[in-house]
């Protein structure tokens, strides 16, 4: 599937329509698990696989097609509920509940889970102590930057500064789609 996914974002509809002939069943009964309702499971399915397509030179190369097409599927519900205001699912809702993935896809997650953890660890050692140090109050204590300024007393603009400097430095070296503050979290 990773070469029909490379195929298309080189702009191949008939490998994108391969896609959507694999994968359709599987996310219709995920959408449709949810939302209960086969007219909205069948639209939401079809935005998706448009959404999909318009924004694909954005999303760019994947790895797991058919769990970023499930997790992207779960998104589109969650929107889709709550414009409708039929049912309240919480954000941290476990995927498997929406949607039961192969235990493949599971071990999958997991170990990529892990790289990146190990990865967020090695840059976040390489990192200046001061930087460390801001992203340490900022995202594993929850700090705002006022709270950080009366502790250290540091000014708001310094930082800021090294916040800055930290993201950019981390996002180097983990790759442009991160979000650095998710693995304080993660690496507990």
């Amino acid at each position: 599937m990773s070469a029909l996914w490379s195929c298309a974002l080189r702009g191949n509809s008939k490998a994108f329509d391969i896609l959507h002939k694999e994968l359709y069943p599987l996310v219709y009964k995920c959408i449709l698990k949810s939302t209960k309702d086969e007219d909205a499971a069948c639209d939401l399915v079809q935005d998706l696989f448009v959404k999909l397509w318009v924004k694909r030179c954005k999303i760019g190369p994947i790895e797991c097609i058919t769990q970023y097409f499930l997790i992207s599927a779960r998104s589109i519900v969650i929107n889709h509920l709550r414009k409708r205001s039929i049912i309240t699912i919480s954000l941290d809702e476990n995927l498997s509940t929406i949607c039961a993935l192969s235990p493949e896809s599971v071990l999958i997650e997991k170990e990529t889970d892990m790289i990146l953890i190990e990865t967020f660890q090695n840059a976040l050692m390489v990192l200046p102590d001061r930087q460390r140090e801001m992203l340490y109050m900022k995202f594993h204590k929850g700090y705002s930057h006022y709270e950080i300024e009366a502790i250290t007393g540091i000014r708001y603009q310094s930082i800021a500064n090294h916040l800055y400097r930290a993201t950019i430095r981390l996002r180097s070296a983990m790759g442009e789609g991160t979000m650095p503050g998710i693995y304080f979290v993660l690496g507990k």
